[in-house]
């Protein structure tokens, strides 16, 4: 074990009683040998901590943020490390067993310090807690940079940091972390360093899985302005970098469908900031596409695509809870 590089796994807790021993186990179950595990709990108000705790040894260390939040806590775990390589895991998320011995792998045989390698996503749906897996890019991308603009083009959400393997000097060169765009710093934290490397590889037939949650205390479920303009304004600083390494008619057509597609898909949080979007997209010089245009076009007329699709998303839940309600109601007679 002693001739294998050392593989840091850095995760930030905060309030995942329910999760983070699951989390340690799954990383405890990698068939790469030399790992250590680097918890940091972010002061967390449930039994998170305790737990974690229960699971120290020499592979695992659990350390307390002498800062406050997610970014600072990972950048924290990364000064504590010691591994030559990198890997930053969300405490409520999981990968298969031999997702970290794949990536070495390709990494020791076809990379170098710039090299990232990733792997592709799987999405577990709870409660039920069953397995989808994404539309995943499997490709070699050299520059990296091509790989962001691939992720755009096939709508692809793979920026989720448990991805992703790096060498030690990577993530000193891109400086670590930053808490500017709460929703999108795994995005942004990847493609700072997708800028400064030379190639990204792909590791497939392993994987890591993000638990997709529909409580108040995720960042995606939350609907006030504050935090829906800064959702915003992440998904526009991702445009910027891919438009500033490539200003082309394609990528900036890749830019407008993708950013398009996500707020159709979310109108329900965005509609009360389509005014502060129309002024997003109209300083980076880009078009709001109109997706799927409802058809009712005198809605449409007087309220826009985007107010209509609300209100016709709107009627449609409306619709499915009375259908749900009566076919319950039936059930129990």
């Amino acid at each position: 074990m002693s001739s294998l590089p050392l593989v840091s796994i850095l995760i930030p807790l905060y309030n995942e009683e329910h999760y983070i021993e699951k989390t340690i186990e799954s990383c405890l179950s990698q068939t790469y040998p030399n790992i250590e595990v680097i918890v940091v709990d972010d002061h967390s108000t449930d039994h998170s901590l305790v737990l974690a705790q229960k699971h120290e040894s020499e592979r695992v260390h659990v350390l307390v943020n002498p800062d406050k939040g997610a970014c600072a806590a990972r950048n924290y775990a990364f000064s504590q490390s010691k591994g030559e390589y990198v890997k930053f895991h969300d405490a409520d998320d999981y990968c298969t067993p031999g997702l970290i011995e794949r990536q070495m792998t390709r990494m020791l045989e076809d990379g170098d310090e710039n090299t990232i390698v990733y792997s592709p996503l799987r999405i577990c749906n709870l409660p039920e807690s069953t397995e989808t897996e994404r539309v995943n890019l499997t490709n070699d991308f050299s520059p990296a940079m091509d790989y962001a603009i691939a992720l755009w083009k096939h709508y692809g959400i793979n920026w989720h940091s448990i991805l992703y393997l790096f060498h030690r000097s990577a993530v000193e060169k891109a400086g670590g972390w930053s808490s500017q765009y709460p929703i999108y710093e795994d995005a942004e934290f990847i493609i700072n360093i997708l800028k400064q490397s030379s190639k990204i590889i792909c590791a497939a037939g392993e994987y890591g899985v993000w638990r997709v949650f529909n409580d108040q205390k995720h960042l995606h479920s939350l609907v006030s302005k504050d935090i829906q303009k800064r959702e915003a304004d992440g998904l526009f600083h991702i445009a910027s970098e891919i438009l500033a390494y490539r200003d082309t008619p394609e990528t900036k057509k890749i830019c407008e469908q993708f950013i398009s597609n996500h707020i159709y898909h979310h109108i329900e949080k965005f509609i009360s900031i389509s005014d502060y979007l129309r002024k997003k997209f109209d300083q980076q010089n880009l078009a709001w596409i109109q997706y799927k245009t409802p058809k009712a076009p005198f809605l449409f007329s007087i309220l826009g695509w985007e107010r209509t699709t609300y209100l016709i998303r709107k009627w449609k839940s409306f619709q499915k809870a009375v259908s749900s309600l009566i076919r319950n109601k039936s059930n129990s007679l």
